[in-house]
């Protein structure tokens, strides 16, 4: 029997512009029926470029020089678009990254998904719109029903890659490719989707090729993988052997990446030229009490984004905000910079009231408090130069001359680890790790007291995240600021925060210091969020705790404890009483009726001391220790 898709020989070249650029070289992968391959490596390697060409849906000026792309025997090049349009989506299905770029912003949620079914197979509307329902029940979105009428803005990010992978096995495919199908998912509903692509592939013998820039993802799903580098691969061999003994310099530099040590000094130190810390650096510099964000939707009902949420943040600080997709981590971040209006609570910055203060009057502050957003290159004017937009906030406070402004930007771009050169230079023509760099250099560029990082990491490769990473440490240990960092990437809180404060359906159910709570968690949410984190690491056991059933809608709340339709350890008192946010233990406020019970199973499952071979620290291999949860 032949593979049910082999790669043989594969160039692609783009020729433009009066010249020859190769992208893929001599490219060869199989991939058999019920068999999972993973393809790891960093941005501009080529990986999504071979998913498109075995597609055929390269872009004009892009073209395959030679080699053979075969399914089930069957060549696929040379092909013409009617015969290929006929095998995409039912032999082969793709899945791609940035969702929000392959949904049609005019279409809803529900219509999309019922086009794609009866583009295969015609019948009814209400009979594709029923099957579309099922399709997002299976990738976990919460009221799939209601979620039909929705469009692709108003759907979190994470909601949106779920829809993208709905859409990719609507017609059940023979081979289906995901390009970073986890990259804007948090750990629970990541576990969940890699589960389902997994239980399709068993289930209907088709084949899976997984792109992904987290090693831990592809230990864990992938019986094979191959390195790619510059257009070709590299490495190719069993994921057992690859995680033990990786053959290529370039695959052991991945994993030490990946295994980048987490433990780290996390004590609050002075900024450069302090002496000690003083008890104005003790004072908190963000406080929130009571805050409560709604949204309005359809039929008078409300969405509660936000529900009573109260924490502060001292100067030099770092506090993780975490949370499944949708939570309301996001909306938080929004509410204090005053994007959005809070509808309850207050939001006190330096001891003011910021949400009473009028618009121009908090213009004034707004400079104290910056933000740096998820995607580096959204977030940046594709016709301003990057030494422009550094200097924009600065510009806009009126305070320094154009010598000042420029002299500033310099030293900016130092500070970040970047050329002064970079100044001139536009956003498409810098790399996502240096572009998000550059974020972080205008976040800081006015001197701020607070910054609130929205998943500044998870567009990143593994690599670049340790560095960006790094240098966020280093940044506040120098100028003392205090960060927001709301995340989903539990490896970099660990790593980076203080302290993680935990939010399941906008309230708040755990806070506490990073190091203690990742060793013992007691919140039944924060021990399922934290067993289902995956470690480069195919030999890792997994915790047998987690959570069961759907996350409720946030326009229809369930009584009681919001967690007790999926709490394992639920009691009939749970879903009458919603447990208020106490400090249960010194230093660790916690929301659950079930402490004691907790408490005790916290100590019957203890977190064992793990040794990675390809960790490092200052630039020497040694082992590390991890959250990972023995069974009991």
């Amino acid at each position: 029997m032949p593979a049910l898709l082999e790669v043989e020989d594969l160039s692609v070249v783009y020729e433009g512009d009066r010249r020859t650029i190769p992208i893929l070289d001599s490219i060869s992968l199989k991939v058999d029926g019920s068999q999972t391959v993973g393809i790891v490596g960093e941005s501009g390697s080529g990986k999504s470029v071979l998913l498109t060409a075995i597609l055929g849906l390269l872009p004009p000026h892009w073209h395959i020089t030679s080699g053979s792309i075969r399914l089930a025997g069957q060549e696929l090049r040379g092909r013409d678009e009617r015969a290929l349009g006929k095998i995409r989506g039912k032999q082969l299905g793709l899945a791609l990254a940035n969702p929000r770029q392959h949904l049609n912003p005019i279409l809803s949620v529900g219509r999309q998904l019922a086009n794609v079914i009866r583009s295969y197979e015609p019948q009814p509307l209400d009979q594709a719109l029923s099957k579309a329902v099922d399709l997002l029940h299976a990738v976990g979105i919460p009221d799939p029903v209601g979620r039909l009428q929705a469009y692709p803005h108003e759907l979190s990010g994470g909601m949106c890659q779920r829809v993208i992978l709905a859409l990719a096995i609507a017609n059940a495919p023979r081979l289906l490719m995901v390009d970073e199908p986890t990259s804007g998912l948090d750990v629970t509903i990541s576990v969940q989707i890699l589960d389902l692509l997994r239980e399709s592939v068993r289930n209907l013998g088709s084949g899976l090729v997984l792109v992904s820039r987290d090693l831990g993802v592809v230990a864990h799903y992938c019986e094979r993988v191959a390195v790619m580098r510059s257009g070709r691969i590299v490495e190719e061999a069993p994921v057992r052997s690859f995680f033990a003994a990786p053959r290529e310099l370039y695959s052991q530099q991945l994993l030490r990446a990946a295994a980048a040590a987490r433990d780290a000094d996390l004590t609050i130190e002075a900024p450069d030229g302090a002496s000690e810390v003083s008890q104005e650096m003790a004072a908190p510099v963000l406080e929130l009490a009571g805050l409560i964000k709604r949204f309005p939707v359809k039929g008078g009902r409300q969405l509660t984004a936000v529900n009573d949420v109260s924490f502060t943040i001292r100067r030099g600080e770092a506090v993780a905000l975490v949370g499944e997709s949708g939570s309301g981590k996001t909306t938080v971040g929004r509410c204090i910079l005053r994007l959005l209006d809070p509808s309850e609570g207050t939001v006190f910055f330096k001891g003011k009231d910021v949400t009473l203060l009028p618009r121009d009057q908090f213009r004034q502050l707004r400079s104290r408090i910056q933000m740096v957003f998820q995607d580096p290159f959204d977030s940046m004017d594709p016709r301003q130069r990057i030494g422009d937009a550094i200097a924009e906030p600065i510009r806009l406070t009126g305070s320094a001359t154009q010598a000042e402004r420029r002299a500033r930007v310099d030293e900016l771009l130092e500070l970040v680890g970047l050329t002064t050169a970079a100044s001139n230079l536009y956003p498409h023509q810098m790399s996502a790790g240096e572009l998000q760099r550059v974020g972080i250099a205008r976040a800081i560029a006015t001197d701020p007291d607070l910054i609130v990082f929205d998943e500044p990491t998870s567009a990143l490769d593994v690599s670049v995240r340790a560095e960006i990473l790094n240098l966020l440490r280093d940044l506040q240990r120098r100028l003392g600021i205090a960060y927001l960092f709301i995340s989903h990437d539990l490896t970099a809180v660990r790593r980076l925060c203080h302290r993680t404060a935990i939010l399941y359906l906008g309230k708040l159910v755990e806070i506490g210091e990073t190091e203690s709570l990742f060793e013992a968690p007691m919140h039944p949410y924060s021990r399922a969020l934290l067993s289902s984190v995956l470690y480069p690491d195919p030999e890792q056991v997994r915790s047998p705790f987690a959570l069961t059933g759907e996350i409720p809608s946030p326009i229809d709340l369930p009584p009681g404890c919001p967690l007790h339709t999926r709490c394992p350890m639920a009691t009939e008192h749970c879903s009458q009483v919603s447990p208020p946010l106490e400090e249960k233990t010194p230093g660790r406020r916690l929301s659950c009726l079930n402490v004691p019970a907790l408490s005790s199973l916290a100590a019957q499952v203890p977190f064992e001391i793990q040794e990675y071979p390809y960790a490092r620290r200052s630039n020497r291999l040694v082992g590390r220790r991890s959250a990972r949860p023995v069974d009991p």
